[in-house]
């Protein structure tokens, strides 16, 4: 039987310029940035990182004032499909998001399943 995961404040904010910070340090380790974007989720408390310590798991919650992710490419199938890649390596077809404009009218989306994760899109997409 596994334990519930330790909940806690992260203390990651991802700041209004998409930028990721700990505790006022500004995160630009690649591989770090990589790892909490591909642990990214959401439930009702918020968004939080997923961690697991072989039986030991937990959920460290962020504050986001911006995109904690983004699409940076799409690709198309061999059957014409469609997909968006997010940085964090995932692939959503567009039915699978929602689009919306911010209060500056940039478009950004959210998945549908998503309450509070944003997505924005990077200049080449």
């Amino acid at each position: 039987m596994s334990k519930p995961p330790r909940i806690f404040d992260s203390e990651i904010i991802v700041n209004e310029n998409n930028r990721w910070f700990f505790r006022g340090n500004e995160i630009i380790q690649e591989n770090v940035l990589e790892f909490f974007k591909k642990s990214l989720f959401e439930d009702d408390k918020g968004i939080y990182i997923h961690n697991t310590h072989g039986e030991l798991s937990e959920q460290g919650y962020i504050t986001s004032f911006g995109f904690p992710l983004k699409i940076i490419n799409w690709i198309q199938n061999e059957d014409g499909k469609m997909y968006f890649v997010l940085d964090s390596g995932e692939t959503i077809e567009p039915i699978e998001i929602n689009f919306y404009y911010d209060s500056s009218e940039k478009l950004f989306c959210m998945r549908k399943k998503d309450k509070y994760i944003k997505i924005n899109f990077n200049r080449k997409t």
